[in-house]
């Protein structure tokens, strides 16, 4: 970046951060200021309050994060393209707060008011898609198949390649709830063909997509291919999570067709991927603990190191409340600095340590001493403790016996015991 953007880009900074802290410290009067500002710096500000809104639900504070919302749908409402944006931010909170009847009510509002808005086409075309969305996730099918036609419709006339890619994607989705599988397969084949497969994210999603279904009319060979590049395209995505989800569902696989050494090989992969995410998660966590107790009791040492390695291991992890937590105290720590919090929201993060990820392979998912693995593994309980866990321990016994490894029994043991320690609501600490 030149010299000159960089300035032009530290003053707005500059700029956004004063109207937050002048609007945070006379509160009383905030209507009749917010009233007189004009549209740009109302974005500005807007920018800013979303990004305190996100740090309060992170934190779960409640009142303060409904608060923000409040004062956004007051900074957005002469401005068209505020609103619009204020009202999806509701609609995301009625969601996460589990009120699914509320987030249809008001999104059916957008429908009716954007469905034949010719001179915002793009607009109408995202609220289709996102209508479509809501009812599959609150349960009509039928309706959201319909909706999903409608916005491949738009994006067909449109020429918007991606989202054209993406709508054939949530087609295929419904579909396969519906139990139209066949349906659902040449979905995903038009959306590949249809642009899908120039963009890495959504290639990934459809891949899996299809992987799912041909799974389902047991074409496995085709199956097990789509998944393992869908597990390669998460990995190149970052997202690691599920690319260790789809290895270890491939590995389950492998196992039912008796190819036990490829299905070895993949979930220990598998669970290589787990330890690691789960020792990041951890270390995220104790990285911004260490760093709350140093703001509290006033020792600056190091506050913004613990911090910036509780980012980057939350980054790797996917960990994103940590990360969002983080970045609001590592705002707070340096507030001097008067760089608004919108800012460090979208800081990139730096990378993670790799000596210190190398040190996950030492722990293992057991809580017992006697199983004869370290047991230093900061984690939660991950989604998959159920039957394919089951089913990687008695794979990794049958090993152990042929083998004549007692390695494989050990871990065997030790995979056992965590999903026992999961089930009965343990944490290794």
């Amino acid at each position: 970046m030149s010299d000159g953007k960089a300035e032009e880009r530290k003053a707005t900074e500059r700029q956004q951060f004063e109207l937050a802290e002048r609007l945070f410290k006379d509160l009383s009067e905030h209507g009749v200021w917010i009233a007189g500002l004009p549209l740009p710096l109302r974005h500005l500000l807007f920018e800013e309050l979303k990004s305190h809104q996100s740090l309060h639900v992170a934190q779960g504070n409640e009142p303060e994060a409904a608060h923000m919302l409040e004062l956004l749908r007051r900074v957005a409402e002469p401005d068209p393209q505020l609103r619009y944006r204020a009202t999806r931010l509701s609609i995301a909170e009625f969601e996460r707060r589990g009120l699914g009847g509320r987030a249809l009510a008001v999104m059916g509002e957008l429908y009716e008011k954007y469905r034949y808005k010719r001179a915002e086409r793009v607009r109408s075309a995202e609220v289709v898609m996102e209508y479509g969305i809501l009812h599959d996730r609150y349960g009509d099918k039928e309706e959201a198949c319909n909706l999903f036609k409608h916005s491949i419709g738009r994006y067909e006339r449109l020429d918007h390649q991606y989202n054209l890619a993406a709508a054939w994607f949530n087609t295929a989705s419904v579909l396969y709830d519906l139990n139209k599988i066949k349906a659902s397969i040449n979905a995903c084949e038009k959306g590949l063909g249809l642009g899908g497969a120039q963009h890495l994210d959504l290639k990934t999603h459809l891949l899996l997509q299809r992987a799912n279904c041909r799974e389902r009319t047991q074409e496995f060979a085709l199956a097990v291919e789509d998944y393992l590049d869908a597990a390669n395209g998460y990995d190149k995505l970052g997202r690691r999570r599920q690319q260790c989800n789809i290895l270890f569902r491939v590995g389950w696989l492998l196992g039912k067709q008796k190819r036990m050494l490829e299905a070895r090989n993949l979930l220990y992969k598998a669970l290589k991927i787990s330890k690691e995410l789960d020792y990041s998660a951890g270390l995220a966590r104790f990285h911004l603990r260490r760093a709350q107790f140093l703001l509290e009791h006033q020792y600056p040492a190091k506050i913004q190191q613990h911090l910036q390695h509780s980012i980057m291991y939350a980054r790797l992890a996917r960990a994103d409340k940590i990360e969002k937590i983080a970045r609001g105290a590592l705002y707070r720590a340096l507030l001097e600095k008067r760089r608004p919090l919108t800012f460090y929201m979208k800081a990139r993060a730096p990378e993670a340590n790799a000596a210190a990820l190398a040190k996950a392979g030492q722990g293992s998912y057991s809580h017992r001493v006697s199983d004869g693995y370290a047991i230093r593994v900061w984690r939660d309980a991950p989604r998959s403790a159920g039957k394919d866990v089951t089913f990687l321990a008695r794979l990794l016994a049958e090993l152990g016996r042929r083998a004549q490894d007692p390695e494989f029994l050990l871990q065997s043991s030790a995979v056992t015991n965590w999903q026992r320690s999961v089930r009965q609501g343990r944490r290794t600490h």
